[in-house]
């Protein structure tokens, strides 16, 4: 059975991977639930949080990375500063949806 082989490379160092996971591949999902594992671990990394943090702290850390970014918008940067701003904004985001679909999940069962 093939496997799946996952990289993330960082904006500033693309030749050093920040994200790597291995998997076996069944052709039911593993893909999709390996990119979700990955995101919520960038997720984490991003709001500087621990996995195991509670729910009210995970959120309160998001509200506040959001905000961060949104009165930053104003400010000048260069177009590959922004880039690299909206590019983590956009994981962050990935990663709270991710996050918020498996703690719904969680809450049914």
């Amino acid at each position: 059975m093939p496997e799946i082989i996952v990289f993330g490379f960082s904006q500033q160092d693309s030749q050093k991977p920040v994200l790597f996971a291995k998997q076996p591949f069944d052709y039911f999902g593993n893909a999709r639930r390996l990119k979700e594992e990955l995101a919520v671990k960038d997720f984490f990394k991003l709001l500087n949080v621990a996995p195991n943090a509670s729910e009210s702290e995970i959120q309160r850390a998001y509200i506040s990375r959001c905000r961060e970014f949104q009165n930053e918008v104003a400010a000048k940067f260069s177009k590959a500063v922004k880039r690299h701003r909206n590019s983590v904004f956009t994981r962050m985001k990935n990663g709270y949806q991710v996050w918020t679909e498996k703690l719904r999940g969680n809450q049914k069962n």
